[in-house]
Parts: structure tokens; C-alpha cells; sequence
């Protein structure tokens, strides 16, 4: 038997306006909180906390580039009988010619229900695209920070 895996917590797609569109070639989002979701056995949707992050697309030169700054995660679930969520959020980004199209934050051990990155400052993740991302997902996942 392998190692013990992170488990997901919750997610959310955050559909993205058309970046190509001239009114939107640099656009920020200001900091909102997201409702992440967990998807039972049987295919239903139940509310699984919040996370809070904003967004900026706009050309960081030479290339255009998506930050996302996640700040901090309200209300997640207990996934242990034993222990604290370890928790990082993991952002997906689709579209064509993105880099690094999957990152994550750092891990805060312990962080359980509540917990916040840079002590509420935010933690930024850099996605650098050729083209406009159409979709990002957003994942609170409690990490095996046991099997490291």
C-alpha cells in the first residue's frame, strides 16, 4: 500500500470573461469569495467553504499573464477524526498556451476550517499565457503533509 494522498475538499469553475475583447485586456477582479463545492458518491453538490481571491490579466511584458491571489479559505470541512486539514489551494487554468496551467499555494499545516496566507496579504500564483484563459478551477485540498 502506497503512501496516503491529499484529499480534495472542495472545488469551484470560475468561468472567465472573453480577455480578448479590448474593454478587458487588462482586467482586475477585486478580492471575492468563491463557494467550493464537494461532490458526493451518488453525484450531488453540497457546499464545501469559501475561498477568497482576486484576479489581474494583463501583460506583465513580454508575455500576457493571469495572477490570482488567494488569500484565504473560510468554513472547509473536517476531512480527519485525527487532525487538522493541511491546506493549499490548487488553481487550474484552462486554455491555449498557458504555462504551468495547474499551481498551487503553499501548505499551511493545521490550518483546519479557517486559514489565511501571508497572514491575510495573499499568496500569488503567476500563469503565463499566449493566448486569453477561458476557465479557472479552484481547489481546497487538505494535503498528506504525512507522507512527505
Amino acid at each position: 500500500m502506497g503512501p496516503p494522498a491529499d484529499e480534495l475538499i472542495g472545488s469551484y469553475a470560475l468561468p472567465l470573461p472573453n480577455l480578448t475583447k479590448p474593454e478587458n485586456l487588462v482586467w482586475d477582479a477585486e478580492p471575492a469569495w468563491h463557494d467550493i463545492s464537494e461532490t458526493s458518491a451518488e453525484g450531488g453538490q453540497s457546499k464545501a467553504g469559501r475561498v477568497r481571491l482576486s484576479l489581474h490579466w494583463g501583460p506583465p511584458a513580454p508575455e500576457w499573464g493571469l495572477r490570482v491571489v488567494v488569500f484565504e479559505c473560510r468554513g472547509l470541512p473536517r476531512l480527519s477524526a485525527f487532525d487538522k486539514n493541511d491546506v493549499k489551494v490548487q488553481v487550474k487554468v484552462q486554455g491555449d498556451g498557458v504555462e504551468k496551467s495547474k499551481q498551487h499555494t503553499t501548505t499551511i499545516e493545521d490550518g483546519g476550517g479557517d486559514c489565511q496566507w501571508a497572514h491575510g496579504r495573499g499568496e500569488s500564483l503567476l500563469f503565463i499565457a499566449a493566448a486569453a484563459p477561458t476557465e479557472m478551477t479552484i481547489e481546497a485540498i487538505d494535503e498528506d503533509t504525512g507522507s512527505r
